[in-house]
């Protein structure tokens, strides 16, 4: 039975989903030319998102590709321009993952021994779905996100804009206190926002988010084009795939120890993907831009033993090791650093997490 036989039979139950059905961490070294990055995802048919960062590059950008725009175009998601045009970042949605092309170093450089990470998500009822649609001004108006459950997690970029930020709900946004009256610039470190106009002071629902046309260019300005990425929460009393947890979208509070707040995910293995972002209100001090780690970089100082390899998203530098931020735990996570962008006293702070 070949991969792709496999991945189908699992996204529609047959045999038991796993969570490498769904999520892929992926390394590799780029070539300069075309190569496959063989994943294990069957991108073609199911669809999905594919996010890449250059490791060891200074100025190598955060590039989202999606399969419901098309491959040829992309977002750089440490900026806030429109979505660009580029037939080699991502040559193609593969049956076992994607093909980078000759791109001039953001996702396929050869010079040097360039080094990148990418983190692919499958387009899945009740884990993440990807919805476009053009403002009409109206306020309130509603979008079918398609997940098939409330997300808990949500990012809203304006495609035709330039100098439009992406615009992110979640489910713990002011203690998870009304959070749809908040959101947070995922490409910025800017503290979180108080607003009613964005999501219409309307709370996300399983079937639709409520956009405003009188939240400027955020979510439904006339003429402008959208795109939302939806992201479920997974728990035991709530909503589940066959019965599993892939995905945590949470939040904590901070208590300025190395012996952080433990965080369980309620996944039967150690997560895969972790991102975590400062959610304090605007009059906050010390914000700051969201941290990914992953399994395939290493936690608890794997694979050099200095400390954790995190990307942060407003920046296009290369990774850091520089402490130790967190360690994984059999189903989640505990945070073991003091630094304010994960673990300041008495702060809250927002994660996505994947088994």
């Amino acid at each position: 039975m070949n991969v792709a036989t496999k991945l189908l039979m699992a996204s529609s139950g047959v045999g038991g989903l796993a969570n490498t059905d769904l999520f892929a961490n992926a390394l590799y070294t780029g070539n300069g030319s075309s190569q496959n990055i063989a994943n294990g995802l069957n991108l073609s048919s199911l669809g999905g998102l594919v996010w890449i960062k250059s490791r060891s590059a200074t100025n190598g950008g955060h590039i989202l590709v999606d399969s419901v725009r098309g491959n040829n175009k992309y977002f750089q998601l440490n900026t806030n321009d429109a979505e660009g045009t580029n037939t080699e970042l991502v040559k193609t949605f593969n049956s076992n993952g994607f093909t980078v092309g000759n791109d001039g170093g953001l996702t396929n450089a050869v010079n040097g021994g360039a080094t990148y990470a990418s983190w692919s998500f499958i387009k899945r009822t009740d884990f993440v779905s990807i919805v476009e649609w053009t403002g009409d001004g109206a306020s309130p108006r509603s979008i079918a996100h398609g997940l098939g459950s409330t997300p808990a997690f949500f990012i809203i970029k304006n495609k035709s804009a330039n100098n439009t930020d992406f615009i992110t709900y979640h489910r713990g946004l002011n203690g998870g206190s009304l959070p749809h009256r908040y959101y947070i610039e995922w490409n910025d470190h800017t503290s979180s926002q108080n607003t009613n106009a964005w999501l219409n002071n309307t709370a996300p629902d399983a079937t639709n988010i409520t956009v405003s046309g009188t939240s400027g260019q955020f979510s439904n300005a006339t003429g402008n084009n959208y795109i939302g990425y939806f992201f479920a929460h997974h728990s035991n009393s709530g909503t589940q795939i066959e019965g599993k947890n892939f995905i945590s979208c949470g939040f904590y509070t901070g208590n300025g120890s190395t012996t952080g707040p433990t965080i369980d995910c309620q996944f039967d293995n150690a997560p895969r993907f972790i991102m975590i972002r400062h959610a304090e209100p605007s009059s906050a001090s010390s914000a700051q831009a969201v941290h990914i780690f992953d399994s395939a970089r290493g936690y608890d100082g794997s694979p050099s033993g200095s400390g954790d390899y995190l990307l942060k998203i407003e920046t296009n530098t290369a990774e850091s090791s520089s402490t130790n931020f967190i360690d994984e735990t059999s189903s989640g996570f505990q945070l073991k650093s003091i630094d304010f962008a994960v673990n300041q006293s008495g702060k809250n702070y927002v994660y996505v997490a994947v088994a």
